[in-house]
């Protein structure tokens, strides 16, 4: 990650994000250890003292639920280490976006505004916030991506690649 910049990465199950982990994991092994990125996995299952641990370890990599993301912002504004992260935060990747329509959808589009002012509370700006939306099968991604990301007034800031790594997987990035 350069210039120091931090990420998050959202998964819709706990089961697929320590999935990811694990491949994301053995990935940044290739990496030289003095300039791997380090990456913290946070559940609803370590404990509070354990997730203040990881994150003293000032990871460049954050996965989590986005359940987990809500309930841990109400200690945000306390927490240095959640301040320092959210100084630094530049990316945000959403896995499986198709996902979040109805109820789902506006819980995660709240989540994301809820970061955006976290990010600004704690001195950086939510406007270079750079999106990457991961969807299967939707309709129409760009459209869901502007909606989960509030960033519907600048299409041309949203950038579609529409690949075929799988039968369908399709990105959506929406940058600074």
């Amino acid at each position: 990650m350069n210039k120091g910049y931090r990420a998050i990465s959202f998964y819709s199950l706990k089961a697929l994000a320590l999935d990811q982990f694990n491949k994301i994991s053995t990935l940044l092994a290739c990496i030289p250890e003095a300039t791997r990125p380090k990456l913290a996995m946070l559940t609803g299952d370590i404990k509070t003292e354990e997730r203040e641990r990881l994150l003293a370890a000032n990871p460049h990599i954050i996965g989590a639920t986005p359940e987990l993301i809500h309930y841990q912002l109400r200690a945000s504004w306390r927490s240095k280490y959640w301040s320092e992260f959210f100084k630094k935060l530049r990316y945000i990747l959403v896995d499986q976006s198709h996902l979040y329509s109805s109820v789902m959808g506006a819980s995660m589009a709240l989540l994301l505004r809820r970061i955006k002012l976290a990010v600004d509370h704690h001195g950086s700006t939510s406007a270079k916030l750079q999106f990457i939306f991961l969807f299967a099968i939707v309709g129409n991604p760009v459209q869901l991506a502007q909606r989960l990301s509030g960033r519907t007034r600048d299409p041309n800031r949203l950038v579609l690649i529409d690949t075929h790594w799988s039968s369908c997987d399709r990105i959506a990035a929406l940058g600074s």
